[in-house]
């Protein structure tokens, strides 16, 4: 009776090796379920890692759309400037035309010669100021 309860309280070889097999299986399956959480991690770590980089890229594209608006207006604001500088040159140099026109005619008719030197010195100022405007016209 007693050699009964020995051999059923000792498992068999086949009891033995099935149970190692269960505890193989359960250490696979604990590697398995690692694997399994790193890969999780990991995939979590590339999304939150494209999330910032999706964020970084808009940031730049709006830095970039607000200094194109900027630069267009300023564009803008110079071409006003330069059509006005075009348009004063244009002005100073008639004036100056006339002036010089004048002054070659009080010349030839021969007047008298105060009134001549007024003429010639407005010429003068006027082809100065001409000459600035289109000076500041070429700097722009």
């Amino acid at each position: 009776q007693q050699q009964q309860q020995q051999q059923q309280a000792a498992p068999s070889a086949g009891q033995a090796a099935a149970a190692a097999l269960a505890g193989g299986a359960q250490v696979d399956g604990m590697l398995q379920d690692e694997r399994e959480v790193k890969k999780q991690r990991r995939k979590q770590s590339n999304r939150e890692s494209a999330r910032r980089s999706r964020l970084r890229k808009q940031a730049e594209c709006e830095e970039l759309s607000n200094r194109v608006n900027t630069l267009q207006q300023k564009n803008s604001e110079l071409a006003q400037e330069l059509e006005a500088m075009r348009k004063k040159c244009e002005e100073l140099t008639s004036e100056n035309t006339e002036l010089q026109g004048r002054l070659s005619s009080s010349g030839a008719a021969g007047g008298d010669v105060p009134d001549a030197r007024g003429v010639e010195g407005d010429a003068q100022a006027v082809a100065a100021r001409t000459n600035r405007a289109k000076a500041e016209v070429a700097a722009a």
